[in-house]
């Protein structure tokens, strides 16, 4: 029997799709983060001056955007450097 001949599965690791399953991971996550701190900030720099108006909202706005961007970036490459494990079987019979 050849060595060849006697491998039954290979597994392979897939970063493109750790990448992408970092970056669902981290992205959510970020833009959660990012709009919880968003407000925080609002509230401390503005205090109850800014109420609901368009400059709370901006730093909310501002704070996701930037959260999302950060945490959806470090998922993706963490995600992209560990990889995702994928498995090819071999079998016996002949393809048709």
């Amino acid at each position: 029997m050849e060595p060849v001949a006697s491998v039954r599965r290979i597994e392979v690791m897939r970063h493109g799709r750790g990448a992408l399953i970092g970056l669902g991971i981290g992205l959510p996550i970020g833009l959660a983060g990012g709009a919880l701190a968003g407000s925080l900030v609002a509230d401390s720099l503005c205090g109850a001056g800014c109420g609901d108006g368009p400059s709370r909202g901006l730093y909310v706005l501002v704070g996701t955007a930037i959260g999302g961007f950060s945490f959806g970036l470090l998922g993706a490459v963490l995600g992209a450097v560990i990889g995702s494990p994928a498995n090819i079987e071999f079998s016996d019979t002949p393809s048709r």
